[in-house]
């Protein structure tokens, strides 16, 4: 190839300009709205499992309750699956008069019939939250035991099954959907810009018997290093925004690590797979293409 094609090479890098920073801009928006997405999507699933677990049953028995009966039921029910580990607690009457008068809206009076303490005898649990969507169907088995009089909860639509968790990542998945090929366009968009604006010297070394590796090589070098400069940008306001928000303390330091690599991986990605794309599509194309397209 003659050396002064090959010096032509420095001007195929995309210039700064009105359209590379519309670009720069709106990838880094994109990737500051995917990261919220992603981060608010992880931690509303691990909050709503949370919430979901500390949902309390209440199992009320009968006064007349063999203590080795209950003690045998007690064992088998922290043995099963769907007992949240360490939440299962015997509560005897007494314990129950202590925490009502403890509240400080009821007094002793109040509760006591004829000064005695009817309250009965309880066991509380909490369930897992991949369980709830049976709760029905073990608190039904819980009430065939003789000594249960009732198993007693708040009624609360967290309790419908897994509807909720899988609604939020299916939501959450389409919007990320839209946002990368919302990306994807604008970035192709830009980069047919770029090589309009640089048309005379792609024709010059078309004309000279440059391949398309070489014409590419410039345009994704820059791709490589705007999609990392988006990515850290987006980190960056997306970090600024938690602290700013106060939401520093209720997110572990792995979950924001991985979520500012993620988006410096997404934007590697998009910018790189974009320009590739674009660059394959039009470069491929005759030189009267490019007449017409800057009519």
């Amino acid at each position: 190839m003659p050396l002064a094609a090959a010096k032509k090479e420095q001007n195929l890098y995309p210039q700064k300009g009105r359209h590379n920073s519309y670009a720069f801009l709106a990838l880094s928006l994109l990737l500051y709205l995917l990261g919220g997405l992603l981060l608010l999507s992880t931690y509303g699933q691990s909050s709503l499992k949370q919430l979901r677990e500390s949902i309390p049953f209440y199992i009320e028995l009968a006064d007349g309750a063999n203590e080795a009966e209950v003690f045998r039921f007690q064992k088998e029910l922290a043995s099963q699956d769907y007992i949240k580990e360490g939440s299962l607690q015997y509560i005897s009457k007494e314990e129950a008069l202590e925490e009502m008068l403890a509240d400080g809206d009821l007094k002793e009076e109040d509760i006591l019939v004829l000064g005695e303490n009817l309250l009965p005898n309880a066991i509380s649990f909490q369930m897992k939250s991949e369980a709830l969507g049976q709760y029905a169907k073990q608190l039904e088995a819980l009430e065939k035991e003789d000594f249960v009089v009732e198993v007693s909860y708040a009624k609360t639509p967290l309790l419908g099954g897994e509807d909720w968790l899988s609604r939020l990542s299916w939501l959450s998945s389409i919007f990320v959907l839209f946002f990368v090929l919302l990306a994807l366009t604008l970035l192709r968009h830009h980069l047919r810009l770029q090589l309009l604006s640089n048309r005379e010297q792609i024709e010059l070394l078309q004309i000279v018997g440059a391949n398309p590796d070489f014409l590419r090589r410039p345009f994704l070098q820059k791709s490589i290093y705007n999609g990392l400069y988006c990515g850290a940008l987006a980190s960056l306001a997306l970090l600024l925004s938690i602290w700013a928000l106060g939401f520093w303390p209720y997110l572990s330091f792995g979950a924001l690590l991985s979520n500012s690599l993620l988006l410096l991986a997404f934007g590697l990605g998009i910018s790189w797979l974009s320009s590739w794309y674009s660059l394959k599509k039009y470069l491929a194309q005759p030189l009267s293409f490019w007449r017409q397209e800057q009519k």
